[in-house]
């Protein structure tokens, strides 16, 4: 089979190129290329890095302002998200936020 594009790694950004590719460009084939995850979680999950399990979607602690900020915005567009695709992929159960004050 014969792909437009060819998308190297489906992780998280993997992942999101490919459905707004797919999405903006509908005449386009895209094929994505990664592994799947695993049916049970495992210990030796070096395939995986630090982007395992339900908590690697949602990050808003980071050392640059700018990136808590695309996290946040990111995180608004989730419902939009499980509406178009009809899954659930995110439910807040918890939240802490600590700032430091302005200098």
């Amino acid at each position: 089979m014969v792909f437009d594009i060819v998308i190297v790694g489906a992780g998280s950004i993997g992942s999101s190129a490919a459905y707004h590719i797919a999405k903006e460009h509908p005449e386009l084939t895209v094929a994505l290329i990664g592994p799947g995850e695993p049916l049970k979680k495992d210990a030796s999950r070096d395939t995986y890095g630090c982007h395992y399990d339900e908590g690697r979607i949602t990050r808003v602690s980071a050392e640059y302002e700018t990136e808590q900020v695309l996290a946040l915005r990111s995180t608004k567009q989730y419902p939009q998200l499980e509406e178009e695709t009809g899954i659930k992929i995110y439910e807040e159960v918890r939240t802490e936020r600590c700032r430091a004050p302005p200098k």
